[in-house]
């Protein structure tokens, strides 16, 4: 295999074999071989400092390219907030238009605008108020926690939770 296409770690484990030639050159005393495994040496370091260069640049390269990245992730992430935030301002603009002229269904020539009701939600407007009876003790926090399902659930029944109410937005559906 040639020297340019070892990998930096190969350069290394040749670059060791040949100081160990050498070592053993020295051992026994053979100025041939020990010249030999000086000269393989040199030749390595050489490969082995051209494969750190280009291991190198290949890192800062990717180092750049994921800065690039992130920085065009954070952008993209900035300007789908912005769409999500005009399209709900839109939606609210439309549904309120909707409600003054007590219609639920605008139709277009290709698409249909129709305001819907969104599930009951559980609105929690005083927890001090809550009876104990719906609320769980976190052992950890020393807190206590309302337990959401069964006040809802109460509620749906016309039963009256102190501090708690249902609320039910609507929403615009698009067909």
């Amino acid at each position: 295999m040639s020297a340019a296409n070892l990998t930096l770690y190969e350069h290394c484990g040749e670059l060791a074999a040949l100081l160990a030639l050498e070592q053993d050159a020295i051992d026994c005393g053979d100025e041939g071989l020990k010249a030999f495994a000086l000269a393989e040496i040199r030749q390595e370091l050489a490969n082995t400092r051209e494969k750190v260069e280009r291991v190198g640049k290949t890192l800062a390269n990717f180092e750049a390219t994921a800065d690039a990245a992130l920085k065009e992730a954070t952008r993209l992430q900035a300007r789908a907030e912005r769409a999500i935030t005009a399209s709900k301002r839109l939606e609210g603009y439309v549904l309120e238009a909707m409600s003054l002229l007590n219609t639920t269904r605008l139709e277009g020539a290709t698409v249909t605008l129709a305001a819907r009701l969104n599930p009951p939600s559980l609105q929690i407007d005083n927890p001090r108020a809550i009876p104990a009876d719906f609320l769980d003790l976190i052992q950890v926090e020393d807190q206590w926690k309302p337990r959401n399902a069964d006040i809802k659930a109460a509620l749906k029944r016309g039963e009256e939770v102190p501090g708690c109410r249902l609320t039910q937005g609507s929403r615009l559906e698009r067909k």
